[in-house]
């Protein structure tokens, strides 16, 4: 994430995404996630404010339609799911499968970082080059 964020000609930033647990050591409400009370999160729930969401381990995890929106309004989006975040996502998997279809690409991510981070590269600025992003 750092390495594509590193090149501005992608004019992108991370999604900072919602959950309920609680802040760990160096994390910081707003930068690495926006931290709520489980109350907050199942109203916004409720009240449809959320692209997606899970419950693992007794805690929410979700992205807010409300966030992406002002982050699209902006910039680029890269939203960050990492292992644990993958294992919590295979049990909805089931439930977007249906949406695969309006995703531009899905990737598999390897362990070559340098590789991936110049394939999401070449993938976005071709985008950029098309015109397809606002």
């Amino acid at each position: 994430m750092k390495r594509l964020l590193a090149h501005p000609e992608l004019n992108s930033q991370k999604l900072i995404t919602t959950t309920t647990r609680s802040p760990r050591l160096g994390e910081i409400n707003g930068q690495d996630y926006y931290f709520v009370s489980r109350e907050e999160f199942q109203k916004g729930i409720t009240n449809n404010q959320f692209l997606e969401y899970v419950e693992y381990n007794d805690n929410y995890y979700g992205t807010s339609l409300n966030g992406l929106e002002k982050s699209l309004s902006t910039k680029n989006v890269l939203l960050v799911v990492d292992e644990e975040e993958i294992k919590k996502r295979l049990i909805i998997a089931e439930r977007e499968t249906p949406f695969a279809k309006e995703y531009d690409h899905i990737l598999t991510v390897n362990d070559n970082l340098d590789e991936i981070t110049e394939i999401i590269k070449k993938q976005v600025l071709a985008k950029l080059k098309a015109k397809v992003f606002v």
